[in-house]
Parts: C-alpha cells; sequence; structure tokens
C-alpha cells in the first residue's frame, strides 16, 4: 500500500509509494536531475568548503554521495562530457576559465554568494580568516587581483609580485606573452560577470586588477611589444572600472576613470578603446541628464571609428546618440540615429567584435531602442520593443540588463495610466533587483518606487511598493498620501 512505509522523496519530501524502491518519487525523476538536488545541499559545511576552495571535482563527488545522481547525470547537467568531469573530480583538470566556473554554477544551481572570491561577494567573504585585506595601491592590492580563480597563472603572478615587492634580489622579474594572454583573459572574464553580477562588487575587483598591471607595468622587465599591450589591459581595466563605477552609481568616480580610459586610449591611438570608451560615457550623459553631450560623445566616437571599429559598435554609438535626441525630444534625429543603428546592426557581427561588446545583442538593441522611444513619448512602440527585449533577456542569463528593462517597461507603462502592469512590471524587477547588486538598479527601481507610491491604492502596485522599500529603501507613499485615488 502507499506511503505506509514513512519513507519521503529525498527532493520533495512527498511520501514514496511502497511499491517504490528508489529515493526519488515518479513526479521528481519526470522533472529531471536538476531536482535532485535539495538548496539545503549547498549549505552543508562540507561542501561550503569545497565551494569556498572553487574545488568541483569534489563538490561533484559530494553531490553523487548524496543524491541518487550519477557522474554521466551531473556532466550531462553541466553541459560536459564524462571523461572530463572525471578528470576534474580525480584531480587530474583544475576548473580554471570562467566558462567552465558558470557551467557549474548555473548547471548544478549552486548560489553565487557560495562561490564568488572575496572581493566579489556582497559580505567579503564568509570566512574572515579566509578574507584578504584589500591594500590601497601597491603589491597588496594586486594579490587580491589574482584570487578570481586558483590556477597556474594566478601561481606565477603572485610568485612575481612577491619577487617584485621584495626587490632584493637585484633582479627585476620579467613578463611574457603567455602573462599578458593571462592578464587579458582576466578582462575578459570581468566582461562576462558584468551583466550577472552589478558594478557593486566588480568596481573593486576590477580596480585590484588594474593595479595588478600597473605593478607589472612600473616594475616588471619586457619587450616594446609587451609594453605596449600592457597599456592596452591598462586603458581597458579603467574602462571597466569607469563602467562599473557608473553601475554601482558612483557617478564621479566613473567620470574620473573614463576621463582618463579616454586619454590613455587617445595616447596608444587605441581606436576600439576610444568608442569603448565615448559610448560609456555618453550612457552616463545621459543617465544624469546630458543629453546634448551625450550626443557630441556619440559623434565624436563615430567620427574616431576606422577601419578596426566593427558594425556593431557603430550601431552602439548610434544608439547612444539616439537617446541623446530623444531626451532633448528631437524626434527626427532620434529616429534617424535608430536608423543607422539598426542598418549597422544588421550587418551581423563579426570576429573583430570585442568581448565587452556580447551584451549588445538584439535584446540590446530593441532594449535601447524601446527606451528611446519612450523618452518621446512612443509609449505603444515602446511597450512592444521592451516586451521582446525582455523575453530575449530572460533567456540569456543577463540578471542586471533584464531588471533595468523591466524598470523602463514599468515606467512606460505608467505613463500611459496602466497602473496595474506597472506594478507587476515592478514587482518582478524589484524580485530581480535583489539578486544582483547594482546601485544603478536600485536608483532606478527606487524613482520608480517614488512614481509609483502616488498610485498606491492600486492592489498591484501596493504589493510592489513592498518589495521595492525592501530592496531599495525607497520611502513608500512620498509622493501622496496612502490610499489616495489614482485618476
Amino acid at each position: 500500500m502507499a506511503g505506509q512505509n514513512g519513507r519521503r522523496c529525498t527532493a520533495c519530501q512527498g511520501v514514496l509509494s511502497s511499491y517504490n524502491a528508489a529515493a526519488i518519487c515518479a513526479a521528481c525523476l519526470r522533472e529531471g536531475p536538476a531536482v535532485l538536488i535539495p538548496p539545503v545541499l549547498w549549505y552543508r559545511p562540507a561542501m561550503r568548503d569545497a565551494l569556498e576552495d572553487h574545488d568541483f571535482g569534489r563538490v561533484s563527488r559530494l553531490l553523487q554521495e548524496w543524491t541518487p545522481l550519477t557522474q554521466r547525470q551531473v556532466a550531462e547537467m553541466i553541459g560536459m562530457e564524462q571523461p572530463g568531469l572525471s578528470k576534474i573530480e580525480n584531480n587530474k583538470q583544475r576548473v580554471r576559465h570562467i566558462g567552465v566556473f558558470f557551467r557549474f554554477v548555473e548547471g548544478l544551481g549552486i548560489p553565487l554568494e557560495l562561490v564568488l572570491p572575496p572581493a566579489l561577494r556582497a559580505d567579503g567573504g564568509r570566512d574572515p580568516m579566509k578574507r584578504r585585506v584589500m591594500i590601497a595601491g601597491g603589491a597588496g592590492m594586486a594579490a587580491e587581483a589574482i584570487s578570481l580563480a586558483s590556477s597556474e597563472a594566478g601561481e606565477r603572478l603572485s610568485h612575481l609580485i612577491d619577487q617584485a615587492d621584495q626587490g632584493d634580489s637585484g633582479r627585476r622579474p620579467r613578463i611574457g606573452r603567455n602573462d599578458v594572454r593571462d592578464l587579458r583573459d582576466t578582462v575578459d572574464d570581468l566582461y562576462n560577470l558584468d551583466a550577472r553580477l552589478g558594478g557593486d562588487r566588480l568596481w573593486r575587483f576590477a580596480l585590484a586588477q588594474l593595479r595588478l598591471v600597473e605593478v607589472i607595468f612600473d616594475n616588471f622587465t619586457y619587450s616594446d611589444a609587451i609594453g605596449h599591450d600592457l597599456q592596452g589591459i591598462m586603458g581597458e581595466l579603467k574602462t571597466s572600472v569607469g563602467w562599473y563605477s557608473f553601475d554601482a552609481n558612483l557617478q564621479q568616480q566613473a567620470h574620473q576613470n573614463l576621463t582618463e580610459a579616454l586619454n590613455l586610449a587617445y595616447m596608444t591611438s587605441d581606436t576600439v578603446l576610444v568608442v569603448r570608451t565615448l559610448a560609456n560615457m555618453a550612457r552616463q550623459a545621459v543617465h544624469l541628464g546630458r543629453y546634448r553631450e551625450a550626443v557630441v560623445l556619440s559623434q565624436r566616437g563615430l567620427e574616431n571609428a576606422g577601419r578596426s571599429v566593427t558594425p556593431r559598435m557603430r550601431a552602439l554609438l548610434a544608439i547612444r546618440e539616439a537617446h541623446g535626441w530623444a531626451g532633448m525630444r528631437q524626434e527626427p534625429q532620434c529616429d534617424d540615429a535608430i536608423r543607422r543603428a539598426r542598418a549597422e546592426f544588421e550587418r551581423g557581427s563579426e570576429a573583430g567584435d570585442p568581448e565587452w561588446l556580447s551584451f549588445f545583442s538584439e535584446a540590446g538593441l530593441l532594449g535601447l531602442e524601446g527606451m528611446a522611444r519612450s523618452g518621446l513619448g512612443q509609449y505603444q512602440a515602446a511597450e512592444t520593443l521592451l516586451k521582446r527585449s525582455i523575453g530575449l533577456r530572460s533567456k540569456d542569463g543577463s540578471r542586471r540588463n533584464l531588471g533595468i528593462g523591466l524598470v523602463y517597461l514599468s515606467k512606460n507603462s505608467l505613463r500611459q495610466k496602466n497602473y496595474a502592469h506597472a506594478g507587476r512590471v515592478a514587482g518582478r524587477a524589484a524580485a530581480l533587483a535583489g539578486e544582483i547588486t547594482s546601485g544603478r538598479v536600485r536608483s532606478e527601481l527606487g524613482d520608480l518606487g517614488r512614481k509609483l507610491s502616488l498610485h498606491d491604492n492600486v492592489p498591484e502596485v501596493a504589493e510592489a511598493l513592498e518589495r521595492i522599500v525592501a530592496v531599495s529603501g525607497v520611502s513608500e507613499g512620498k509622493g501622496r498620501p496612502r490610499g489616495t485615488r489614482s485618476p
């Protein structure tokens, strides 16, 4: 007879049939392997130690010990061949690349807070004895930069930093092409983390990485070609620090780093870096309401664009220009800029597209055009574009950009006086904002909350406001007395 043996499903805790010899109920088995990992497993001491050490081989072994999962099923969940996972489990191969890192995290549903290095965590790390103090400048701060993943490259750079810091050998350490490649790979890893985590966590880590490269540039020996590459990496990191600071809502710090990056880009004749930095500065200008400045910066980027600048980069500059025109309510100029952006975008991606441009997919262009259309007062067109963008963003793992899209869709619905829809969308944005650390998203959400508070008699709005208060800290009802009827 079903349920009389007292056994329960290890996944859902439902009562198992007495005819079921397995540890999992039929319903959970139909759901697939992911349901076999109860969230509480990630917080067991042995698992937390493995995650903190980035020992994913041990993570896999523990899952197989504690759940009915097999090695083959774990490999399928992370999109890896079984022999490759076996090598990781047996310490014959280490997880070094950020792409493989996220295969484990997202495939197995590991909470991000348990695997991020201390510099990227919201709390600075679980174990205070394992936290590394970030020293302002010099080799101490540089040491934090190589803690993203324990790899042979990180160990080598750490050794070279220590050698340079001691300075008693009479010889300056030499850096080679492979070291530069590892430094550039870390810059690319930061790009990939941006949309997942938000700038609050990343700007400090990017700054530490910048200090590392500066220590190498000032204290190591290298060829002229390597020196030029190091200057390029410093410029990219300055732009990254500027962008992440902007996303953390540290606007003065963002402007300072972006300006320094632009100067370095001009000095080294790095056209791609010039374009990226000007596009970032134009985005900040729009955020701060300096719309004419955004137009000028975008146009300057297009003027500087040479053969090394791909169509997608030109499209980004054009859509940034469109945002400036939209802020000034200049519809013909905005329409022309959007047309140019779409024409360049539809020329397709190229091998020369840099890693940082990966956010500018079809979803990115749709969302940015939707924001511009909303700024022009073309609310219905904006709603269509933003919804399409959000649909695509929901599938690509870009939490921060999805959150921003939801905020703008909610504001667009408010302008159309569709208060119930605005509240529902704002609730989704607030729920998502709790998963990322972006001061810009919290600021946008707080602004949305103040606008929504004018209509808090609408049930969907009232529910959204409770979530927004919890995430952004905005006070309820600042716009009007609570319960006042919306028009």
